[in-house]
């Protein structure tokens, strides 16, 4: 059963104010697989940011994803204006 993720919380779905220092978007960090984010593109999902989630246990939203592979839901959130930029010591 796949766990249930908690990007969208208090009525704002939480993206990550900053590229953490092992974020696959980053040039230094190419070993990512890339069949992990064009799954999450595929699902209109998003990829989760693994640092906040490993230190807080709350979920954001990849920040190297939001600006490169942003999806229409993604979108739709933002016009909305129910985006919350965390840091990782917001979490």
């Amino acid at each position: 059963m796949k766990r249930r993720r908690n990007t969208y919380r208090d009525g704002r779905v939480h993206v990550r104010r900053t590229m953490c220092e092992t974020c696959p978007y980053r040039p230094q960090n190419r070993g990512v697989r890339y069949d992990t984010i064009e799954r999450a593109v595929a699902a209109n999902n998003a990829l989760i940011c693994h640092t906040i989630t490993e230190k807080r246990g709350n979920e954001a939203v990849c920040r190297g994803f939001w600006d490169h592979d942003r999806t229409p839901l993604l979108e739709i959130a933002e016009r909305l204006g129910v985006i919350a930029w965390q840091a990782e010591t917001d979490l």
